[in-house]
């Protein structure tokens, strides 16, 4: 016999809407790169909180400008950065980074990640081996290898 399914009841329209809202959007907000372009610079959105700015020019990102992509009318709002021709949307600017930089720190963040998972994994096997004075062994040691990258001969 089968087992009655429950009833669930349908979220309000309130919380419908709220849901459709915190989807991600399309953060191109309509700028055209080539891909010439984006196989060297990786493009990001960033708030124009002057913290912000420092932290990601600390990082390696500059300024897109206007004669580098090609940008809608309503992004070309230049605010207080008109004498600098920089794309802005709201209190979003444009910022571009090395795609090799980005890339490269991509791979630091996955690298650290493993490291951490690594010293865990020593950590229990450590506390399993003392709990148990050597009669329970962990198995399976976790390694980290570095993958090949393509060249761009």
């Amino acid at each position: 016999m089968a087992l009655k399914r429950p009833k669930v009841e349908k979220d309000p329209r309130w919380k419908i809407e709220t849901r459709a809202r915190m989807k991600p959007e399309d953060f191109t907000l309509g700028v055209k790169y080539t891909a010439a372009w984006l196989r060297e610079w990786h493009p990001r959105w960033v708030n124009k909180n002057e913290r912000r700015i420092a932290e990601v020019l600390g990082k390696g990102y500059i300024y897109v400008t206007r004669d580098e992509v090609t940008a809608p009318d309503p992004l070309l709002i230049a605010g207080d950065k008109t004498s600098t021709n920089y794309i802005i949307h709201g209190d979003l600017i444009l910022m571009k980074c090395p795609k090799q930089d980005y890339d490269q720190r991509q791979m630091d963040n996955v690298r650290y990640s493993f490291e951490q998972i690594q010293d865990s994994y020593d950590n229990l096997e450590d506390q399993v081996e003392r709990g148990s004075q050597g009669k329970v062994k962990v198995k399976q040691k976790l390694t980290i290898k570095s993958g090949k990258g393509k060249s761009d001969d």
